[in-house]
């Protein structure tokens, strides 16, 4: 066997192992959703990255080819989370310059857990197609209950104003478990404020786990190995 055979073979047993590289995200994420073609926030069907909206009854801000395509979004905004980390206030013996001045907060946090955020930003279980308009509109913003807010999109039941997103109550706590998860698994320590915790909370009692949502973990967890371990054991329950 030649050194090229042996090369390959070992490639295919590292990324069967190990958790998939960004390249490879796009790809998996477009096979598990391969007989489920619907957007995340308003349940819009697509084909070839082109969106279905009239039969959805979505109506689009601006008519423009942002409203017609979809895009793969990262629901967790790791930025928020990061004063969460202890070296975001204690530094850490590795946070110097080569000078040997110490520093502390994100630039401390994003070294020390260098290799932790790369799994996080390559892990499908956190990205869901969005359409590219809606993404736009949405990106910085927090998720919410909004009080009387218009809806701005047709029959696409979301709420967007200048700091929050409200989604539509079928996501609500699949959005609500994708925060845990992160939680659990990236963060030190509960990611969220006492406010964010009884909302995530009320989502996820509102909008239970449902066969899609299982579905699609399993998936993921098949082509990658990275697993949702909290998911899967309700998944369990639904068998």
């Amino acid at each position: 066997m030649n050194s090229k055979c042996i090369l390959i073979m070992f490639f295919c047993i590292f990324f069967h192992n190990k958790i998939v590289y960004a390249y490879d995200k796009l790809n998996i994420l477009s096979e598990v959703y391969d007989d489920n073609r619907k957007t995340f926030l308003c349940n819009c069907e697509y084909k070839s990255k082109k969106i279905n909206y009239k039969k959805c009854n979505f109506y689009p801000k601006v008519n423009n080819k942002n409203a017609h395509n979809y895009t793969w979004v990262k629901l967790i905004k790791l930025k928020d989370y990061l004063k969460k980390y202890p070296e975001w206030k204690k530094g850490h013996d590795l946070c110097k310059t080569k000078k040997g001045k110490k520093f502390k907060k994100a630039k401390c946090v994003k070294r020390i857990y260098k290799k932790l955020f790369k799994e996080l930003n390559n892990d499908p279980h956190i990205y869901y197609p969005i359409i590219k308009q809606i993404a736009i509109l949405i990106k910085d913003k927090k998720y919410r209950n909004i009080k009387n807010e218009k809806r701005k999109f047709g029959e696409c039941n979301l709420e967007i104003n200048k700091k929050y997103i409200e989604p539509r109550d079928e996501v609500k706590g699949d959005i609500a478990r994708t925060f845990q998860y992160v939680s659990n698994k990236y963060v030190m320590e509960n990611a969220f404020t006492k406010k964010q915790n009884i909302i995530f909370n009320a989502w996820s009692k509102n909008d239970p786990i449902d066969k899609w949502e299982c579905k699609r973990s399993r998936l993921i967890e098949n082509k990658t190995g990275i697993k949702n371990n909290e998911l899967n054991l309700h998944c369990e329950k639904l068998k």
